[in-house]
């Protein structure tokens, strides 16, 4: 994000025109295709492995479809002016679908269609941490 944003105007090669940037910072994504969460997810479950949680986590998902709508009208608002010096070039956006949930509790509607029992177990962060790092020792 940060070379992406310290480009902005910079001059071309052509030493007449230059460079709009702007950035968009997805949270976590979900919908068709999606390869990054869900099916991680899925197989813990199929392997019986999603049966605690860890700590009460809130995580601001986008939706997809809303993600595209999001870059495309940056992109329509970076078109609209020639000036790399106002908005929205050379900043950065969050997107997401505006409803923070407990990272878990996103996941309940994915154990109920399953016929997985919701995880009641939580394990506090600090805990899995520690057992994090004495992993990454090993």
């Amino acid at each position: 994000d940060k070379i992406v944003l310290q480009s902005n105007s910079l001059l071309l090669s052509n030493k007449l025109d230059r460079l709009c940037t702007s950035v968009i910072r997805p949270a976590a994504i979900y919908g068709e295709q999606e390869q990054r969460h869900f099916p991680r997810i899925v197989k813990l479950m199929d392997l019986g492995l999603f049966f605690f949680r860890i700590g009460n986590a809130i995580v601001d998902w986008v939706y997809i479809d809303n993600l595209v709508i999001g870059y495309n009208n940056l992109i329509e608002k970076m078109f609209e002016n020639d000036d790399c010096d106002n908005n929205p070039n050379g900043q950065a956006y969050f997107i997401s679908d505006g409803t923070p949930i407990s990272n878990f509790e996103f996941f309940r509607p994915l154990c109920i269609a399953r016929g997985i029992s919701y995880p009641n177990l939580i394990i506090q962060t600090r805990i899995m941490l520690y057992f994090a790092y004495m992993n990454e020792l090993m």
